[in-house]
């Protein structure tokens, strides 16, 4: 398993091409480290791949940590609402599966973890019936419950969007 230095001292050295004058130090990995230690790995993975796909666009001075979170901070605040689209597009399959040549195909879910936020909302049968419910208050409650759920265990990964894992070959590494 990746641990945050390794991450961002590959990620740095990376960075480095785009600011050759970048001076990089031990303390400069671990500084980096310090402030991107409060979101898992795979987060501040992605949140890196992002800063480096177009990062003199974006930022013309030399990199900072700040920037990353900046990154990070948004893509989570945008989740929940990715997650609450994928539920209402799948709820009615996941009570109904479809069978194709004599298979069941089960509704496959971008994370383990919607399924039970699907669940804490009211399960399948809660959102198939949106129609009959206000939108806006919905999800508002969807938003406060997945806030709380990922308080308590983090970032919701989407598993088909990781493009950096642990089994991947990436920008930053070998996996």
């Amino acid at each position: 398993m990746k641990t945050h230095k390794e991450v961002i001292t590959k990620a740095i050295y990376i960075l480095r091409e785009f600011w050759p004058d970048w001076k990089v130090t031990d303390n400069t990995v671990t500084a980096w480290a310090m402030v991107l230690d409060d979101y898992p790995v795979h987060v501040v993975e992605k949140a890196l791949l992002q800063y480096m796909k177009n990062p003199k666009k974006t930022y013309t001075k030399i990199p900072r940590p700040d920037q990353v979170v900046e990154i990070i901070q948004q893509t989570l605040n945008n989740s929940w609402d990715e997650v609450f689209d994928e539920i209402c597009s799948k709820a009615y399959r996941s009570l109904h599966p479809i069978l194709n040549m004599g298979q069941w195909i089960e509704v496959e879910w971008s994370s383990p973890d919607v399924p039970v936020l699907m669940d804490r909302m009211g399960g399948a049968h809660y959102f198939t019936e949106l129609e009959t419910k206000n939108l806006g208050t919905a999800r508002a409650q969807f938003r406060q419950i997945y806030e709380n759920y990922t308080a308590k265990n983090g970032a919701i990964v989407d598993n088909n969007q990781v493009l950096l894992g642990e089994n991947s070959r990436g920008l930053l590494g070998n996996g």
